[in-house]
C-alpha cells in the first residue's frame, strides 16, 4: 500500500499534464544534467580560455609586454577555476531539485521554469531569436 500511493500520485499528476506543460522544468532539469556530466571538459577548457583573456587584458591594461600576460595566467587561471566550479555546482544542486520544478511546472497556474543562463547555447537553451521583438513597436516577430 505504501508504495501504491505514490504511484497513484504520480499517475494522476502526468495523465492530468501535458508534456508541454512541463517542457521548461524537462529543459531545465536536462541542460543541468548535461552541465554536470560534460564538467570534465568544461571545467579546464572554461578556465583556461578565460584566463587567457583575463591575462592578456592585464596585460594590455598595463601598457606591459608579453611576460606579464604568462606571469599573470596562473592566477588567473586558479580564479576561473573557481567560477566554473561553484557554476558546475550550481547545476549540480539544481538537478537535485527538479523534480520540485517539474512538480511546480506543472501546475497550469505556476511559474514558466526555464533553464538556467550561466551556460548558454546548449540545445536546452530557449530559441532567442523566438524572443525578439521590434524595438520601435513592441511587437513580436
Amino acid at each position: 500500500m505504501k508504495r501504491l500511493v505514490p504511484f497513484l500520485l504520480c499517475a494522476f499528476l502526468f495523465t492530468n499534464t501535458s508534456c508541454e506543460s512541463v517542457k521548461g522544468s524537462l529543459n531545465r532539469a536536462g541542460k543541468d544534467l548535461f552541465i554536470v556530466a560534460a564538467s570534465p571538459g568544461i571545467l579546464p577548457y572554461g578556465a583556461s580560455t578565460d584566463a587567457a583573456v583575463d591575462a592578456r587584458t592585464i596585460q594590455e591594461g598595463l601598457g606591459a609586454n608579453e611576460f606579464w600576460q604568462v606571469a599573470f595566467f596562473p592566477f588567473t587561471f586558479a580564479y576561473r577555476s573557481l567560477d566554473h566550479g561553484f557554476s558546475i555546482g550550481i547545476h549540480a544542486v539544481d538537478f537535485l531539485a527538479s523534480p520540485f520544478y517539474i512538480l511546480a511546472d506543472a501546475n497550469n497556474f505556476g511559474p514558466d521554469i526555464k533553464p538556467l543562463q550561466i551556460y548558454s547555447g546548449t540545445i536546452f537553451d530557449p530559441d532567442p531569436s523566438a524572443d525578439e521583438g521590434d524595438v520601435e513597436t513592441g511587437e513580436g516577430k
